[in-house]
């Protein structure tokens, strides 16, 4: 523990990779409800329109415990350990009843999303809770948990802060009206959520990354895994619970009774269990905020000063192309150091150290070192339908896109230089256009020329989501390994979708022949999308909410998943043109269409493919090229 630690302390670690980290060596796992990893409420204004994260009256007391958060109620619960201690009870007093993590607490969140829901049915024995007791606002959740309900201190659960769709119905479970009449569906959000769970969870995880948060999570941190979890440190700060909620307090196979036996594993299961104590002194405070220093994580650097898109209008390019070759540019890689390479269409990465070569007349598959072109291994007469585009997972899988709308997914084994058929996958209904793997989520996103898009997976080959059908052929698709959206260009259309298939975004626009998207952090704005076209030139589009009006829409309208009702206004996501960029001059590129984006690692310049076969640097310059 103490090396990453230490890294956390340095700011090598964000925030919530380290509570997950710390969640579990305490012994917190996803595969247990009753053994939850525990994330802590870190706000505490659900009223504002807008944060300042610069005030600390916007967050929460780190310093103690969730029953003692407001004056009021805390009185309470020290009436109640003062009265403990006069009874003079073989049990040890303590201040809260209940616990902060429970298999019931994880459920009630995570009710309308399976099998969550299924799970909460079987604790509630078959069916939903009373509404007014459901989970249905966030504000509401605060209130309860700090202020008004003694029998509730509950923190937060991981998903908060990475998962928008568990605050959404979608699959519009009937949960009741409450005794005002209003009925539950979506949770609703505070105001500074524009209506959007993609925004609450968005702002949530930023104010968790705040410079307020990691001065002070150390404290929460030391409630929960550390010292102040029992004893004297814990008394000080009114942090005692039931003492059958702490681990090894209670032998419970030592009970002879077999009623109280099993009552006392009843509680444990039904009130919760308090983490494996890490610490035994008070946890270090974070020494700075999160720089990410590691060049491995600099993809994640999308807030620096000289990111390409915080002055477009400074953004200009290479007068001369830096690489040329024969035939259209398929891929521009660019490793740690900055190096640059360009691979022909036709030719695609396999791992770190490998290319394939499957545009090849005699309709072989070739392996080859990336450095070297030394040949590694060449599949020949594997196939009969023509290959029209191909991915890789990793050096271990290859999808070969044909013309007769299949996908044949290969094993490969480079060093027994064997090759094996392991699927053939149909979804399509024309030549398949567009292929792109995202190993972090574990699927395969396709395209063909009649603008369907499927996500599929890679571990079962099967067909799991359709992503819309657009208009025209797909000509490229990206997706973003850290929130999984996935990246859409049809013929004259720039569409956005989340992992899960939901519309983010869509844009008509001249005939586009390429898309690229920077990979930044989860919770950080703006959230950009490059576009190239067949003249030659590039759009670069921001992601933002739009505040909208429609008089037919009330405050419990529900919308899709990229836009949201609020009081007759809602805000939608949309694509809005921040920049067109100029045309290389002097480069014939008017009629050369762009092929394929590289955007460096820190951001600060990118790189454009054409179909000539040149490679182009766009990057900050003291003029301008041209700026919309």
């Amino acid at each position: 523990m103490d090396g990453l630690t230490k890294k956390w302390e340095n700011g090598e670690i964000s925030n919530f990779e380290y509570l997950v980290i710390l969640n579990t060596w305490a012994g917190r796992t996803y595969n247990d409800l009753m053994q939850y990893p525990i994330f802590p409420w870190v706000i505490a204004d659900y009223d504002s329109s807008v944060l300042d994260f610069a005030k600390s009256e916007t967050f929460r007391d780190f310093s103690l415990p969730m029953g003692a958060q407001a004056a009021d109620r805390l009185a309470q619960f020290r009436k109640r350990y003062k009265e403990l201690c006069e009874l003079g009870s073989e049990t040890s007093p303590y201040y809260y009843g209940t616990h902060y993590s429970s298999a019931m607490i994880v459920s009630s969140f995570l009710v309308r999303s399976e099998p969550f829901t299924d799970f909460f049915l079987r604790l509630q024995g078959g069916h939903f809770d009373l509404p007014d007791r459901m989970f249905h606002s966030v504000k509401e959740a605060w209130l309860s948990a700090s202020t008004r309900n003694n029998a509730d201190v509950r923190e937060l659960i991981p998903e908060f802060f990475y998962l928008p769709e568990f605050l959404e119905n979608k699959n519009k479970f009937d949960l009741g009206k409450k005794q005002s009449g209003t009925e539950l569906g979506d949770v609703v959000l505070p105001n500074w959520a524009r209506g959007s769970s993609r925004e609450f969870v968005r702002i949530h995880r930023a104010a968790l990354e705040s410079p307020y948060v990691s001065s002070n999570i150390s404290q929460w941190i030391d409630l929960i895994f550390g010292f102040k979890q029992s004893g004297d440190a814990a008394l000080d700060v009114h942090n005692l619970f039931h003492p059958l909620f702490y681990e090894g307090q209670v032998d419970v196979f030592s009970i002879q009774d077999p009623l109280q036996r099993n009552a006392a594993i009843g509680f444990i299961n039904n009130f919760g269990q308090i983490p494996t104590k890490l610490f035994n002194k008070p946890h270090p405070q974070r020494k700075g905020p999160w720089n990410r220093v590691s060049i491995a994580e600099a993809t994640l650097i999308a807030g620096l000063k000289n990111a390409f898109y915080h002055k477009l209008n400074q953004v200009r390019a290479s007068e001369k192309a830096l690489i040329e070759r024969t035939g259209k540019v398929g891929s521009i890689l660019i490793n740690e150091r900055g190096d640059l390479k360009a691979l022909p269409f036709g030719r695609i990465r396999a791992g770190a150290t490998k290319d394939v070569l499957w545009q090849n007349p005699d309709f072989s598959i070739r392996y080859l070192a990336s450095d070297s072109e030394k040949p590694i291994a060449i599949y020949e007469d594997l196939y009969r339908q023509p290959v029209t585009v191909a991915a890789t997972l990793g050096e271990e899988l290859l999808f070969l896109g044909h013309k007769d709308t299949s996908i044949s997914a290969w094993q490969t084994d480079l060093k027994q230089k064997t090759i094996s058929l392991a699927r053939v996958m149909r979804g399509h209904g024309n030549l398949i256009t567009s292929l792109c793997c995202l190993p972090e989520y574990g699927v395969l996103i396709s395209g063909c020329k009649d603008g369907r898009v499927n996500i599929w997976d890679v571990s079962t080959f099967k067909l799991i989501r359709l992503v819309g059908v657009h208009n025209g052929e797909i000509k490229d698709l990206k997706a973003c390994w850290i929130t999984g959206d996935i990246f859409v260009a049809s013929s004259r259309q720039i569409s956005v979708y989340s992992i899960n298939g939901d519309q983010l975004g869509s844009v008509q626009t001249e005939k586009v022949t390429c898309i690229g998207a920077p990979a930044g952090r989860e919770w950080e704005r703006p959230r950009m999308v490059l576009s190239g076209h067949s003249d030659g030139s590039i759009r670069v589009w921001a992601r933002e909410l739009v505040p909208c009006r429609n008089s037919s829409l009330g405050s419990n309208s529900s919308q899709d998943s990229a836009c949201w009702g609020m009081s007759g206004t809602f805000w939608e996501e949309r694509l809005v043109l921040r920049s067109k960029l100029a045309i290389p001059s002097n480069n014939e590129a008017e009629s050369i269409g762009v092929t394929c984006f590289g955007i460096s690692h820190d951001h600060s310049r990118f790189y454009t493919g054409d179909s000539k076969g040149r490679v182009f640097k766009r990057k900050f310059a003291a003029r301008f090229c041209l700026s919309l």
